[in-house]
């Protein structure tokens, strides 16, 4: 991973569907051989320092994709999908039914205990592929539980898919955070927004720990993918495969697949912009994403954004009505993030549906039962496990799909879809 670092001001906000909780420090904890029946237990001491570390358990990870070769045979495959409806329908590669949950909690970044669900279907052939998924809203405590609707669709398709919860750090693991990025631990490592902190409205927060909480939540999952597979596999018998994986969320969950893809967030005043990366995702999911100002994320006119060394493969899906009451944040006002990221391997779904069901919780699959909004929530489906199957199992029927523009016409053309 790397750091960048630029001086600018902070802008602090949330666009999470979830109450104000989070904060953390700086840890490389690797998570431990645990019996069956036991937690994954003994990570490392919280590092107060930042390091260029390559995977803690990248022998893991070789030793888990050498194994076998994927079950799913992924070879190219020419020329156009093989349209089998009207509008035509993408069709997962490694279809699925049954799903399974495996729950489970370890010591994460910062020294948090970390609940981690895990779904995954009992009936696609392995090894499977990984999606790590970031609830929406800020610290909850039972975030793995929540955003069912995509992870099952990720689950039925073929994949893994590891969700965490966004825990709530305590006063000394938000000190240990400000020492991990050399922020005085004074007046200015204090975190408002925190419930177990005391200070003034969170309006002046001095410390935006969650925008450091949300990068480095699916790093530590990204470094330990090796051993947290062989948990599983030795559980339950289902075989990962940990270098296929791709990092992704709704709404304020969307956080965690852009900063890992490069994108740079404000932490405090007296810091530069915050910015990682991780090599590992062959793909990264941004639905319903924040934009600038707000959520700590910064866009100058004609100058620097937070989005500037964003990598891709990307998907970004958003549109209009997707917004939330009492919201400055609007559809159009998210797709300008994708206008300000590089081009390389991004993809925009739109929205254009002028329906009044269509809300912010329509692009998290949520109306499931409005029969107007039936070709919106195909489109989502499709676009998404179509972009995993392209760029996570590299699959030339899947790319097919999306280059053939049959997201727009499965949403009955009341979409834009746009690839740079």
């Amino acid at each position: 991973m790397r750091w960048i670092w630029i001086l600018l001001a902070v802008v602090a906000c949330d666009d999470g569907d979830g109450a104000a909780k989070d904060a953390a420090a700086v840890t490389d904890a690797a998570i431990t051989d645990a019996a069956p029946d036991a937690a994954v237990t003994d990570a490392a001491p919280a590092d107060a320092t930042v390091t260029d570390a390559a995977p803690a358990d990248a022998a893991m990870i070789d030793a888990a994709a050498s194994d076998a070769a994927p079950a799913d045979a992924m070879a190219p495959d020419a020329g156009a999908y093989p349209c089998t409806s009207d509008p035509c329908r993408y069709t997962s590669v490694a279809e699925g039914a049954a799903i399974e949950t495996l729950d489970f909690e370890i010591d994460g970044f910062a020294g948090r205990r970390i609940p981690v669900r895990v779904r995954y279907s009992t009936d696609a052939p392995g090894p499977l592929p990984v999606v790590l998924w970031a609830h929406a809203g800020s610290w909850n405590d039972g975030g793995h539980t929540q955003g069912a609707e995509w992870s099952e669709t990720f689950a039925r398709a073929g994949y893994a898919v590891v969700h965490w919860a966004t825990v709530l750090p305590t006063v000394d693991q938000v000190r240990a955070m400000c020492d991990g990025v050399n922020l005085p631990a004074d007046a200015e490592c204090r975190d408002l927004a925190l419930d177990r902190m005391e200070g003034d409205e969170a309006a002046d927060n001095p410390f935006n720990s969650i925008s450091i909480a949300r990068a480095q939540d699916p790093i530590f999952f990204l470094n330990n993918l090796g051993a947290l597979a062989q948990r599983i596999e030795r559980e339950r018998g289902v075989r990962l495969d940990p270098t296929r994986v791709a990092v992704g969320g709704w709404s304020g969950g969307s956080q965690c697949g852009v900063q890992v893809a490069g994108a740079a967030r404000l932490v405090a005043d007296a810091l530069p912009p915050y910015q990682v990366e991780h090599p590992l995702p062959k793909g990264f999911l941004v639905f319903s994403p924040q934009s600038a100002p707000g959520s700590s994320f910064f866009a100058e006119p004609g100058g620097p954004s937070s989005w500037d060394a964003v990598r891709g493969p990307l998907l970004m899906m958003t549109g209009d009505g997707d917004e939330k009451p009492e919201s400055d944040l609007t559809g159009p006002l998210r797709r300008a993030v994708f206008d300000l990221m590089p081009p390389g391997d991004k993809i925009l779904f739109y929205s254009t549906l002028a329906d009044p069901a269509v809300v912010h919780t329509a692009y998290n699959l949520g109306q499931l039962d409005q029969p107007s909004l039936r070709p919106l929530n195909a489109a989502l489906r499709d676009t998404a496990v179509a972009f995993l199957d392209a760029y996570v199992r590299e699959n030339a029927r899947a790319r097919a799909w999306l280059d053939e523009g049959h997201a727009a016409e499965v949403a009955g053309g009341a979409a834009d879809f746009e690839r740079k």
